[in-house]
């Protein structure tokens, strides 16, 4: 008996510890990390294909860092990339629109707009911001489909689902992104605006983002075990 319930915190410090190794060392390699996580998003879907709520959960999951990674690699500044790219979270905006970050976010975009037109009147190299505010309105948008995501899959698909603390962390843990999404693109526009060489959350940045990836995917497995362990003592 004490030793099956010294095996669950085992277990969990075990896999917490693999995820730890696993984000120290594909520190500095984003395609890497991000090609495990998709896997393991993909892997815990199949597996637990007839669980409605952690495969959902993985699909907005997978989803998301496969539009950011395709962003990411079709960059461009030419004037109708920017424009569909500032597009987005304007579309974003409206539909999370009660979410507490919305107003702060909508402020905040519509002053780099009117930086981004100055820059264009001025023929001045705008930096890629955009960029992060695409990355801002998918995060505005799965956190919008975490929290309905029982009510809708209920409603549409009588689906049985149910509010996981899964959906609650990553809910919160989305928040913190765009937070540091938010301030790096405040450092941008003091930057670039007021000439003030403000360095801070650049140069912190990808350290804050890769952790928060790894605990992303650190609670998703952890879910999945639980889950596991759960059905396995119910057969």
């Amino acid at each position: 008996m004490l030793s099956k319930h010294l095996l669950i915190p085992l277990s969990n410090a075990l896999l917490a510890s693999l995820c730890v190794l696993l984000g120290i060392y594909s520190f500095g390699q984003p395609l890497f990390f991000d090609s495990i996580s998709t896997i393991s998003f993909i892997v815990i879907a199949f597996i637990f294909r007839y669980d409605i709520n952690i495969k959902t959960v993985c699909i907005l999951l997978l989803v998301e860092n496969t539009l950011v990674n395709t962003a990411f690699l079709t960059l461009n500044n030419n004037l109708i990339y920017t424009a569909f790219a500032f597009t987005v979270p304007i579309v974003s905006l409206y539909f999370c629109r009660h979410d507490k970050l919305a107003i702060p976010i909508a402020l905040l975009l519509f002053i780099t707009l009117i930086a981004e037109v100055y820059w264009y009147k001025t023929d001045y190299p705008a930096p890629q911001i955009y960029f992060y505010f695409f990355k801002i309105s998918l995060s505005l948008i799965v956190r919008q489909l975490l929290m309905y995501r029982p009510h809708g899959l209920n409603y549409y698909l009588n689906s049985g689902a149910s509010i996981l603390r899964l959906d609650w962390f990553v809910y919160k843990t989305i928040w913190v992104a765009c937070v540091v999404e938010c301030a790096m693109i405040i450092e941008f526009l003091v930057r670039h605006l007021l000439k003030i060489k403000a360095l801070y959350i650049y140069n912190s940045y990808e350290y804050i983002m890769h952790s928060l990836a790894v605990w992303v995917l650190w609670l998703v497995v952890r879910e999945a075990i639980k889950i596991q362990r759960k059905a396995s003592l119910q057969a």
